[in-house]
């Protein structure tokens, strides 16, 4: 369960996943937003549930999905504004 942490007057968010720090911090002029450099990849339990949970919140497919190790797969999907991110789990 992820907790969620705002300060007042910034321009980020912390979210707490069972003590692993996650920091979300807007584009601006030194840092774009887009598909530009790394992607972080979430490990799910089923790729084909959190793919119809993304595309709830109006997110699309980018790459993918492909055949990886352990009979998983991966993907990169692009939320509505234009950040990709990452999954990695199984197809049921």
């Amino acid at each position: 369960m992820a907790v969620e942490t705002n300060f007042e007057g910034s321009d980020f968010t912390i979210l707490n996943v069972n003590g692993f720090s996650i920091e979300v911090v807007l584009a601006d002029d030194k840092v774009g937003a887009g598909k530009y450099g790394t992607v972080i990849y979430w490990l799910v339990e089923s790729l084909n549930d959190s793919l119809e949970h993304f595309y709830g919140l109006g997110a699309k497919l980018y790459r993918g999905p492909m055949n990886i190790e352990n009979g998983l797969s991966m993907c990169q999907i692009e939320d509505p504004f234009g950040n990709l991110i990452g999954l990695r789990g199984k197809i049921t």
